[in-house]
């Protein structure tokens, strides 16, 4: 739902997860339409991260004959947590013919805000630095200071030299 405050966060988060089983169905019915391997990237942002990487992650656990396998996954400011994403990536990596790119940032007020207050127990954000998430297979593209957004969260979108990398 793209809401602001942090009191949203929950709702956001609760609707990503309902979410899954209908990305999964869509990216089943695309696969069946286009075949098994297809010059697709799949870009995602902030909790839509968490929704496509669970989707995928239910679609890797089935039998391998029925994978779609998309061109590169994108993720801009990613709120999900680094861990979770160690511990899957060797799988999640099989869905994609070439690396990942995943755009991190050390001023993000969104991802600083889940880390702290909405998962403090999952440890560091994938799209939060430090530390620079780091695994075979993903290049990681650290976005320094800038001025590009208020919150640091949409410099996907706000710069345009990143915004065309896209």
């Amino acid at each position: 739902q793209g809401k602001s405050l942090p009191t949203d966060y929950i709702k956001d988060w609760e609707t990503a997860d309902k979410s899954v089983s209908a990305l999964v169905s869509v990216i089943e019915a695309f696969g069946a339409q286009n075949g098994d391997a297809t010059d697709v990237d799949l870009v995602a942002h902030s909790m839509g991260a968490r929704l496509t990487l669970a989707a995928l992650q239910e679609l890797a656990a089935r039998p391998s004959s029925s994978q779609i396998r998309f061109r590169r996954l994108i993720l801009a400011a990613p709120d999900v947590s680094a861990a979770s994403l160690k511990s899957s990536w060797g799988t999640l990596r099989k869905t994609f013919l070439r690396d990942s790119t995943i755009y991190i940032s050390d001023h993000d007020l969104a991802l600083g805000i889940s880390k702290k207050f909405m998962n403090p127990g999952e440890g560091n954000r994938v799209g939060l630095a430090p530390p620079i998430f780091v695994a075979d297979g993903v290049e990681s593209i650290f976005i320094g200071p800038n001025e590009f957004s208020l919150t640091g969260h949409s410099y996907h979108v706000a710069n345009g030299m990143i915004a065309s990398d896209l």
